[in-house]
């Protein structure tokens, strides 16, 4: 046969990049929501209202901390989206240029 492909293998790991693609589509589109959710927690009913005396000061105390953390999650999970959608566009990319190579021939002198 005088014609070949040029790169044999393409195939073979455009099918591999191809599923972690796919897969990681699928785990984006599950934990979007969950995430989502999570960033627009509602820190604003955290009040001293019900408390009074001693535990008063205790109780703002550790309600800042939990608000403080709240925030701070918030920030990770988005720089988490950020960083998995980053990751599922290089995959796209690379699982492009692997089809574009897979389909590639090349004459061979017999």
């Amino acid at each position: 046969m005088p014609w070949q492909y040029k790169y044999p293998n393409a195939t073979t790991e455009y099918n591999k990049y191809n599923d972690a693609l796919k897969v990681l589509n699928a785990c984006r589109a599950k934990i979007d929501g969950i995430v989502k959710s999570a960033i627009k927690a509602n820190t604003g009913t955290i009040s001293g209202s019900g408390v009074s005396g001693d535990y008063y000061d205790i109780y703002i105390g550790k309600a800042g901390d939990l608000i403080t953390e709240v925030n701070s999650m918030r920030g990770k999970f988005s720089t988490f989206l950020s960083d998995l959608d980053k990751c599922i566009a290089n995959t796209q990319v690379k699982v492009d240029d692997l089809y574009q190579k897979s389909q590639e021939k090349e004459w061979v002198e017999p």
